[in-house]
């Protein structure tokens, strides 16, 4: 069976010592996020295991993860690829780069 779960705050949702669900993400539960501002799961800052992260991956059967944000989660993605790498482990890891705040200067 295909499911879909978002992990609150970005990687700290991987670390299970820290309390937090993953959340199923169906089209019922998606379905009017774009009408709010923000995000639906949170965000955070900060570094997490690599290692712990994968076994919360590996302990939820993910086989995909998708990572979206800017630089730090970018290196975050790679640290889990490469531990999941060394492992032995399948698991496709896709960095998904946000979109810019910024505006390009007019010429």
């Amino acid at each position: 069976m295909r499911r879909i779960l978002g992990f609150p705050y970005g990687y700290e949702g991987l670390n299970g010592k820290l309390g937090h669900r993953p959340v199923p993400l169906t089209p019922e539960t998606v379905a009017t996020i774009h009408e709010t501002g923000g995000t639906i799961l949170g965000s955070s800052r900060g570094a997490q295991d690599p290692s712990v992260m994968v076994d919360t991956l590996e302990a939820h059967d993910i086989g995909i993860l998708f990572a979206i944000g800017g630089d730090g989660t970018l290196r975050g993605a790679l640290a889990i690829s490469d531990q999941a790498r060394r492992r032995g482990r399948r698991l496709a890891v896709i960095g998904i780069p946000r979109r810019s705040t910024t505006t390009s200067p007019t010429p």
